[in-house]
């Protein structure tokens, strides 16, 4: 299958390699890469090899932990970084029935969330609309938020307007992303131990596995829901995107976008906060915090 590199919109950022494999199996192959249940991710000078499915099991032991209870729930997938960062991933999208059997599993799709929203129902993908921006973030129901944009409007339509909360309310998105930073959070979507990813997460990981996460993280052709029709897009084209917690300066937020252009092509990206998209958690002592990196839009 193949990776091209990640874009920036219509900016290439190439993989760096300040983040170099460190350990080597018994061919002298690197081989940093771990799933849940010691399965090993055979590493080749091509890069990585698509990953088995992570050791998933359907009863945590009786004296589990929150957080091992949400690992027996989700499986998980770790990526060894360097020998100081081993990230821990949820081995499927919230809301999905199951781990992805490729990229275009149905039962791996998941549910569909706008930007820093809790889960209230809203990002179940037959929930009602409505066309009333809340304004508060700890919204009270479970409709999905639209808003429906004429043309001739759109000279004079604030950007913040593709909001599903009011201008007047976390305009920079600063509360949204505080609330997907921290688990302890009441807007925090991810089970226990585990939050939103962050920008650089996923700029990470794609400079350790040389862009091959996709596979190796079992993302999927999730789709999108519009932000102006309520409208679940999945078969428009093969595309899938996925929220992480950053936001640039000005509006939107930033996501990781996945789609098939003769080859899997990931590009980092920046969506409208009101449209509905996947989320794939990762645990919160294995995240970035450092200041994101920027995209230019």
């Amino acid at each position: 299958m193949k990776t091209k590199q990640l874009k920036a919109l219509t900016t290439v950022l190439a993989f760096s390699t300040l983040l170099a494999f460190t350990g080597c199996d018994e061919e002298g192959l690197p081989s940093e890469y771990q799933l849940v249940g010691g399965n090993s991710l055979a590493v080749a000078s091509q890069g990585l090899t698509q990953a088995s499915d992570p050791v998933l099991l359907t009863t945590p032991p009786p004296s589990a932990t929150c957080e091992e209870a949400t690992e027996a729930e989700y499986g998980t997938i770790e990526f060894r970084i360097d020998e100081n960062l081993t990230q821990v991933w949820l081995a499927k999208n919230l809301g999905a029935s199951r781990i992805a059997t490729d990229f275009n599993d149905t039962e791996a799709y998941g549910d569909r969330y706008q930007w820093g929203r809790a889960t209230d129902g809203h990002e179940k993908r037959d929930s009602n609309i409505t066309l009333t921006q809340a304004d508060i973030i700890e919204v009270e129901h479970g409709e999905f938020i639209i808003n429906r944009l004429i043309l001739e409007q759109l000279p004079q339509i604030h950007i913040l307007s593709f909001d599903w909360v009011e201008p007047s309310v976390d305009d920079n998105g600063s509360l949204r992303t505080e609330g997907w930073s921290n688990e302890e959070t009441s807007t925090q979507v991810c089970p226990c131990g585990y939050v939103v990813p962050s920008l650089n997460d996923f700029f990470i990981l794609g400079n350790a596995t040389n862009g091959t996460f996709p596979q190796d993280l079992k993302l999927v052709f999730s789709g999108t829901r519009n932000f102006q029709s309520g409208e679940d897009e999945i078969h428009t084209y093969p595309f899938g995107y996925y929220w992480t917690r950053d936001r640039p300066s000005f509006s939107g937020a930033y996501l990781v976008d996945i789609f098939d252009d003769a080859g899997i092509e990931i590009r980092l990206n920046i969506g409208n906060r009101a449209n509905g998209n996947a989320i794939r958690c990762i645990r919160q002592d294995t995240s970035n915090y450092d200041t994101p990196i920027q995209i230019d839009n």
